[in-house]
């Protein structure tokens, strides 16, 4: 799995088109075969919803996992969805992984 974690999205075609380029290494080594696959880590904040709505087809088109799956799937608990998004929150200085997509945002629901 190729991850790129970022709080905020200053370029999204760039922070999309680097993910693809690990994704497609990761597959080109041929130990995953095709079943590499990407993560995108957002912390959850005014700019990154707001940024998530604004260009929600390129990014589902990207990450047509449910967030809910792949948060499942990285505590354990079901197999891995494919490419997805998950939301963290930063919230006095302590981080916590999200179940799902923030409330406002439809991404990955």
């Amino acid at each position: 799995m190729a991850c790129e974690a970022h709080s905020e999205f200053r370029a999204l075609d760039l922070i999309l088109r680097r993910l693809q380029e690990k994704t497609l290494a990761l597959a080109e080594l041929g130990t995953f075969g095709s079943k590499a696959t990407s993560l995108l880590i957002v912390r959850s904040t005014a700019r990154t919803r707001h940024l998530a709505r604004t260009y929600e087809a390129t990014l589902a088109a990207a990450f047509p996992g449910r967030a809910a799956d792949a948060v499942a799937a990285l505590t354990g608990e079901a197999d891995w969805p494919g490419s997805s998004i998950v939301w963290m929150e930063l919230e006095g200085g302590r981080a916590r992984l999200l179940r799902g997509p923030p409330r406002s945002v439809r991404l990955g629901r």
